[in-house]
């Protein structure tokens, strides 16, 4: 019995093993493009360039084609990009909907192209929206609409105005802190 337990283990050990190979290969053949294209990284986005008064969102593009955006009141969408050239690339986002009951009211797809400028530190995208029924029809797409980012990088921290305490005691009593002119 202890060899057949032994044996287990070590299979599971080579499973292990393998799979982590695997996985090296698959990063190892990850389009270069991609990988090393000026889009990876995180950035701060807005969405509707022509409306000054929108919150932005934040999103991330990662090396491995990942997207991550997160809007100012929390919804994720999670989508895919690939480099298409020189600081350029294509984006695919999917989020389903819901009803407040929990069903599934379809599902709500970006597409768009994005172009990184020289600097290397923001982007213009040109972009197109779409629903799709829960049967899978869909009217098409409506657009093209445009969106901006501005890479967000690390930055020391500040000479601070005041104590947390205080940021938070304005918050309490319905003010909020503004910038000093």
């Amino acid at each position: 019995m202890r060899r057949i337990s032994f044996g287990l283990a070590l299979l599971a050990v080579m499973l292990a093993g393998i799979i982590a190979a695997a996985g090296g290969n698959a990063t190892a053949a990850q389009d270069t493009a991609t990988r090393d294209s000026p889009l990876v990284g995180t950035w701060l986005l807005d969405t509707e360039a022509d409306n000054p008064d929108n919150a932005p969102d934040v999103a991330r593009f990662s090396a491995d084609g990942g997207y991550v955006q997160v809007d100012a009141t929390g919804f994720p969408s999670l989508g895919v990009w690939e480099a298409t050239g020189d600081g350029t690339g294509t984006l695919t986002i999917v989020s389903p909907g819901a009803t407040e009951e929990g069903e599934f009211e379809g599902t709500f797809m970006i597409r768009a192209a994005i172009e990184v400028d020289a600097s290397g530190d923001a982007f213009t995208a040109q972009y197109t929206l779409e629903v799709v029924a829960p049967d899978g029809t869909s009217d098409g797409e409506y657009g093209p609409a445009t969106a901006t980012g501005t890479r967000i990088v690390p930055e020391a921290m500040g000479t601070p105005v005041g104590p947390i305490e205080d940021l938070f005691a304005q918050f309490e009593e319905g003010e909020i802190a503004t910038p000093a002119a």
